[in-house]
């Protein structure tokens, strides 16, 4: 993203979960591929895999454990698919346990990705009941990530959006939250004339049993806020850069920037404004993630 001749990547990490899989499911999800809509996937160690029924992007089958626990795992995509589910334009996958063993409950764990191309791509997972982890009732996560990058030989707009989100749940109580919003403009980025259009924001909440660490923020001259793990905290920036000297652009201004960190338990905020610097200020990392950034574009 140092030439003007590249195109800006969207730049979104979606949050961690505090667990690194489901725990409950016989496998985890992921693990099947399709040849020409034909789904195969591998049977589970210490489990039994019968088919219940099949077609063109569509499997359900069956799988018992030793224990006489039955799971109904169905995967759906399209019909002419081909590859892994990652690599694939649409897969949705959900396992449910039809009962058997010592107990019964009710729960299920799901999930759907769809994409197309590089403009439009999401994921949506969930875990109930018995598919959570343990100590835990459910979980969710969901990343939306959308782009209209445009030709890098031409004048063109540039527009990237992104959106995070992941809970846990305990007892039916939400107990950790972290929330990521993104956005980048690059307007005329790629063309012969072109030095710096830029505008850029990012968002971040994270509260309860995500947020762990001790911290704080500090904006020179303004201050510092400080937080301590199980503080629900907030940052949020907004930065622009535009380039007066470029041909055809006098009085689009200049730099500008905008930063806030919020400890949203005590109350506590700090706030920064500069028409000179478009930041970012201070991101902390943890717990805020990755550090946002304006793209350095120029002249090729």
């Amino acid at each position: 993203m140092n030439n003007a001749n590249k195109k800006v990547s969207l730049f979104f990490v979606t949050a961690a979960l505090p667990f690194a899989a489901f725990s409950e499911p016989p496998t985890n999800f992921g693990n099947w591929s399709a040849v020409g809509g034909q789904i195969s996937a591998a049977c589970p160690d210490q489990f039994t895999c019968a088919p219940v029924v099949g077609d063109s992007g569509f499997l359900q089958r069956q799988i018992t454990n030793a224990n006489g626990e039955t799971f109904l795992q169905s995967i759906i995509t399209d019909p002419n698919a081909n590859g892994a589910p990652a690599t694939l334009g649409f897969a949705t996958e959900d396992f449910v346990r039809m009962g058997g063993g010592n107990t019964i409950n009710g729960g299920i764990a799901a999930r759907q990705f769809i994409s197309e191309g590089d403009a439009f791509k999401n994921t949506f997972e969930m875990t109930r009941g018995w598919a959570a982890p343990t100590g835990s009732s459910g979980t969710g996560h969901t990343s939306q990530t959308m782009s209209d990058i445009g030709n890098p030989n031409i004048q063109t707009d540039d527009f990237t959006s992104s959106f995070g989100f992941d809970g846990i749940m305990r007892n039916g109580v939400g107990t950790g939250r972290q929330i990521e919003i993104d956005q980048t403009l690059g307007l005329n980025q790629g063309g012969t004339e072109e030095i710096n259009d830029w505008q850029a924001m990012s968002m971040t909440v994270v509260m309860g049993e995500f947020q762990t660490t001790d911290g704080g923020a500090n904006f020179p001259g303004i201050g510092t806020i400080s937080w301590t793990s199980d503080d629900s905290v907030m940052a949020g920036w907004v930065g622009q850069v535009f380039d007066e000297t470029a041909p055809n652009r006098g009085g689009m201004g200049g730099a500008f920037g905008h930063g806030a960190v919020m400890n949203m338990s005590s109350g506590d905020a700090i706030v920064i404004n500069s028409l000179t610097d478009p930041g970012p200020f201070d991101w902390s990392n943890p717990p805020f993630g990755d550090v946002p950034f304006i793209p350095v574009v120029t002249k090729p």
